[in-house]
C-alpha cells in the first residue's frame, strides 16, 4: 500500500466542505467521506446528509479524530422524493407498467429517476476527479435509499478497474440492491433476502424468446456492484422494506398473467413505507446500530505504513525498495527477524516451514503444545519450526500430502507456489464462501486447482496480479512467492482482515 497525501494533524483532522464540486482547491487528505442522502431528505439539514448518513458519519468520525485526517463533503445532488415522478405518482406508474408492460414506453426519465441519474453521473465525476488528484488517498461512501442507489450505480457504472480507493461502502435500504452480490450483510433487526425496486422492474418480456430492460430505468441499473468492493461493502435492508426487498425474484420472469400480479404486488407495497422510514427509529434497527455501521466503516481504512523510528535492522532492505514499508512492519510486528548476519533476502522464495512460522505469528503466537508424535513424517519434534507446522496441521490449514499408512507429509523445505499462499491465507482466514463464475486472472480459470482461493484474494484485494500489455490480467500460480512479496500480502491481509 502505497502512503497517503497528506499526514494527520495535531488538532481537529476532519475538514468540511460544502460541495464536491469545491473538492479541487482542497488539499489531499488520507480519506474523503462521501455522504448520499435520501429521497427527499433536505440539503440544508443534518450536514447535507439526510438523519441517517449523517449518524453513520459520526460512527466513522468518532474513533479517527485525532489520528486520521479527513475531508468530508455530502453529495451534491437533487435528492428528489419518491412521488417525484412526472405525470403518474409511483405506485401508479408501477401498476401501468404490470398493465401494459408488453407495450410501455416512456419517452422521458420521471423526475426520479433524473434525479437517481443524476447523483450516479456526480459521484462518478467526484470519484474520478479525486483519483487524479489525489490518488492515494480512501474514500468511504454511505447512502440511504436513493443515496445508496446513487452510490450502487456510479460503482457498478465504473467498474473492477476503479474500485482500489474505495476503502468502504455502506449502502442503506439500497432500491438497487441486488441479494445475488456477495456484500457483506448485517445481521442486525430482520434481514431481507429480496431484490430491491430497480432490479425487480429492471426486466419485462418483450418477446417469447427474449428480455429488454426498461427504458425508465438510470443507466447502470443492469450492471453489478463490483466484485472487488463486496468484502468493503454492508448491505442492511430490513425484510418488509418495499424500496429494498421489493420482491424475492426478478419481476417479467413469468407469464403476462404472473407478471401483471408482480406488478400490482410490489405497487401495493410500494404504497406503505412504514418500515423505509424506521432505519435508526425501531427496536430492530435503533441509532445505535447506525453508530455501529459507521465504526464498521472505519475499521476498513488501511492504516499507513509509518516506518519505525530507529534505523532498519536489515542490511539488505533499502528505504527504496519495493515493499519497504510491508517489510519494516513485518519486522516490528515480530513475524520475522530475517538471519543471522542482519539480513532479510527479500528476493529468497519462501519455503513451506518459513509460511508456517509467519502464519503462527500472524495468528498471534496462540498458545500452543506440539503433540509428541509428529502430524506428518518428514516433520519430527526436532525440526525447526516443529511447532508452528503442528500447529498448522491442527488448525486445518495444511493437511500435506499422502504419505501412506493414513499419514501425511508436509515437505517444509519445499517452495511456496502462489497458488498454494493462495489456499493457505484462504483457510487461515476461515475458509469464506466464494462466488461462483468469477473469472479475475486469464491464467485461473474455474476448475484450476485452488481457483476459489485465488478468486478470493482477488475479490479481497489481496492480490491484483499483473496486467498484460492487452490488458488481461494473471495470476502466475505456479510462480515461488519471494519474501518480499509475501511481507506485502501478509501486511494486507493483516490490515484488511486483522
Amino acid at each position: 500500500m502505497v502512503a497517503a497525501t497528506a499526514a494527520p494533524a495535531a488538532a481537529s483532522t476532519w475538514t468540511s466542505v460544502p460541495s464536491q464540486w469545491q473538492l479541487p482547491t482542497k488539499a489531499c487528505t488520507q480519506v474523503l467521506f462521501i455522504g448520499v442522502r435520501g429521497s427527499g431528505e433536505s440539503a440544508t439539514e443534518h450536514g447535507g446528509y439526510g438523519r441517517i448518513v449523517e449518524r453513520i458519519r459520526d460512527g466513522v468520525r468518532l474513533p479517527s479524530e485525532g489520528k486520521t485526517t479527513v475531508t468530508e463533503v455530502a453529495l451534491e445532488y437533487p435528492a428528489l422524493p419518491i412521488g417525484s415522478w412526472s405525470g403518474p405518482s409511483l405506485v401508479s406508474a408501477v401498476l401501468d407498467i404490470g398493465n401494459n408492460f408488453l407495450t410501455f414506453d416512456m419517452t422521458s426519465r420521471p423526475g426520479y429517476m433524473e434525479s437517481v441519474q443524476t447523483g450516479a453521473d456526480n459521484l462518478i465525476e467526484t470519484l474520478d476527479d479525486q483519483y487524479v488528484r489525489c490518488p492515494d488517498q480512501q474514500v468511504v461512501l454511505a447512502g440511504y435509499s436513493q443515496g445508496a442507489w446513487v452510490i450502487h450505480l456510479a460503482l457498478a457504472r465504473r467498474g473492477n478497474h476503479a474500485t482500489s480507493q474505495i476503502s468502504g461502502v455502506a449502502l442503506i435500504a439500497d432500491p438497487g440492491r441486488n441479494p445475488l452480490e456477495g456484500v457483506a450483510g448485517t445481521k442486525v433487526g430482520n434481514p431481507s433476502r429480496g431484490f430491491g425496486v430497480g432490479p425487480a422492474m429492471s426486466r419485462v418480456v418483450t418477446t417469447t424468446t427474449g428480455m429488454s430492460h426498461l427504458s425508465i430505468l438510470p443507466s447502470g441499473s443492469g450492471l453489478h456492484l463490483p466484485t472487488r468492493v463486496w468484502g468493503r461493502t454492508i448491505d442492511v435492508c430490513l425484510a418488509g422494506d418495499p424500496v429494498c426487498d421489493a420482491y424475492t425474484h426478478q419481476i417479467g420472469q413469468g407469464s403476462s398473467l404472473e407478471t401483471k400480479i408482480e406488478f400490482g404486488i410490489l405497487a401495493a407495497r410500494l404504497g406503505t413505507l412504514g418500515v423505509h422510514t424506521s432505519y435508526g427509529q425501531s427496536t430492530d434497527f435503533d441509532p445505535g446500530n447506525l453508530l455501529k455501521i459507521g465504526y464498521d466503516l472505519n475499521d476498513l481504512i488501511r492504516p499507513t505504513v509509518a516506518p519505525p523510528v530507529e534505523p532498519i535492522r536489515f542490511t539488505d532492505v533499502a528505504p527504496t525498495d519495493q515493499f519497504y514499508n510491508e517489510i519494516t512492519w513485518m519486522r516490528t510486528r515480530g513475524l520475522t527477524t530475517g538471519y543471522a548476519d542482519g539480513s532479510y533476502r527479500p528476493l529468497e522464495p519462501v519455503r513451506r516451514d518459513a509460511m508456517a512460522a509467519f502464519l503462527y505469528r500472524l495468528a498471534g503466537s496462540p498458545p500452543f503444545t506440539p503433540p509428541t508424535q509428529s502430524p506428518f513424517t518428514d516433520v519430527t519434534p526436532t525440526t525447526q519450526f516443529y511447532r508452528e507446522i503442528a500447529w498448522l496441521a491442527e488448525a486445518r490449514i495444511s493437511t500435506g500430502w499422502p504419505a501412506g499408512g493414513g499419514r501425511a507429509e508436509f515437505r517444509p523445505l519445499s517452495l511456496v507456489n502462489r497458488d498454494a499462499m493462495a489456499a493457505f491465507l484462504y483457510r487461515f482466514s476461515g475458509s469464506p464462501l466464494v462466488a461462483p463464475g468469477i473469472d479475475d486472472f486469464v491464467d485461473v480459470p474455474p476448475g484450476t486447482q485452488f481457483y476459489n482461493e485465488i478468486t478470493w484474494m482477488s475479490l479481497t484485494e489481496l492480490s491484483t496480479g499483473w496486467t498484460t500489455a492487452d490488458g488481461r490480467r494473471v495470476f502466475q500460480p505456479t510462480s515461488p512467492i519471494a519474501r518480499d512479496a509475501m511481507a506485502a500480502f501478509l501486511f494486507r491481509y493483516d490490515h484488511n482482515f486483522g
